[in-house]
Order: C-alpha cells, then structure tokens, then sequence
C-alpha cells in the first residue's frame, strides 16, 4: 500500500501563521471602520431625524393658530379664552391621539353648525 510523508517546515509554518495574521488584522481595520462609518452615520440620521421633527412640530403649531384664529372669528372672544380653548384641544388630542389641528377643525364645524357657546362645542367635539 502506498504511503503518503508529509513533512511541515518550522520556516514555512511560521510565513503561513504571518500571512495568517496579516489577514486576520486587515479584516479586523476593515471591520473597525465599518463600524466607525456606521456610528458617524448613524449619528448623522440622528441629527437629520431630530431637525425632521423640530421642523413638522412648528408646521403643526401653526397649523393649529391658524385654525383657532378661524374659531377665533365664530365665537365671542371677549368671554371665551382662546387659550383655554387651545389647552382642551390639546388635552382631547392627546388623550384620543388626533392631530389638534383636526379637532380645532372640528370645533369651527361644530360651532358654524349652530353651537355658539364655545363649552357647549367643545362638549359635542
């Protein structure tokens, strides 16, 4: 039967355990700057995210002062509070999670409908 010598080099064992190596460190370097890329990136969405955010909640603040200023020309102001109407809105849509915009839309439908007196509206919204 014939036999198979292998014989193993301390010298070539020792390059391929280097190559090894420098494999090895190239793909950890590689690795390490995905991950640096992925954190700036990361922290970049963030940034963008969070400008987003500031940006719809101010289209949503004028949103809602442009409808109360239309609520504002239905009803009395000088015995209703806007303010205080402005903090039920705010109240009800959160507590129902609407847009404040939608009920302040809908007390001036409520209101041209017939209800004048503003707690009144605000108890059928």
């Amino acid at each position: 039967m014939p036999t198979l010598e292998l014989a193993i080099s301390a010298r070539g064992a020792r390059q391929g355990a280097q190559e090894w190596d420098r494999h090895v460190n190239t793909i950890d370097r590689g690795a390490r700057r995905t991950a640096e890329t992925a954190d700036r990136l990361g922290s970049a969405l963030r940034r963008v995210f969070a400008g987003v955010s500031a940006a719809l909640a101010v289209r949503e603040t004028f949103a809602l002062q442009t409808a109360l200023a239309e609520v504002s020309t239905l009803v009395d102001t000088s015995t209703t509070s806007m303010g205080g109407l402005r903090k039920e809105i705010l109240a009800l849509a959160a507590a129902q999670d609407t847009a404040a915009t939608t009920l302040t839309d809908g007390l001036y439908d409520v209101i041209s409908a017939g209800i004048t007196d503003a707690s009144e509206a605000m108890a059928v919204l």
